[in-house]
């Protein structure tokens, strides 16, 4: 294995412990980093500005690879598992620099409607409210101590 691959290995494997995964960086996001699972949210992540580092591909995957210059790591599932921890996984996961988060004065100034998590902790759920959200046609989300990440897997 390529002194590259041990690399990409390491990243992924940097995400296995749950408090890697649950931590929130602080609010300037320094350091942070995000993924994105599934081909389309890595596409429309990448056409949201943000730049892909490193993609973990599923070895079961044959469609299509997201455009740039970033590692590609090609696992089998099982292998994905053992190294991520994640019990499954879409066709790929995007790693990606995570962005400084929004100045919450701006956001309460400029939405008319606004949603405010807080202590909502399982980011399965904080996931499901903001797409609920954003399906009812709400301008922003705050969300607050206590919360999941927003931006975690």
């Amino acid at each position: 294995m390529s002194d590259d691959q041990q690399a990409l290995r390491a990243r992924f494997a940097d995400l296995r412990g749950n408090e890697r995964r649950l931590r929130r960086p602080p609010p300037d996001g320094q350091g942070g980093e995000m993924l994105a699972e599934g081909y389309r949210l890595v596409c429309d992540t990448q056409a949201a500005g943000h730049h892909l580092q490193a993609l973990l591909v599923r070895g079961d995957y044959s469609g299509p690879l997201p455009p740039g210059d970033h590692g590609v790591l090609v696992l089998d599932p099982p292998e994905v598992n053992r190294l991520t921890g994640f019990g499954d996984m879409r066709e790929m996961a995007g790693l990606f620099p995570r962005p400084p988060d929004a100045d919450p004065r701006a956001l309460v100034g400029a939405a008319r409607r606004l949603l405010v998590l807080e202590g909502v902790a399982n980011p399965a759920n904080v996931g499901t409210i903001i797409r609920s959200a954003a399906a009812l046609g709400m301008d922003a989300t705050l969300v607050g101590p206590g919360s999941g990440d927003p931006l975690g897997r």
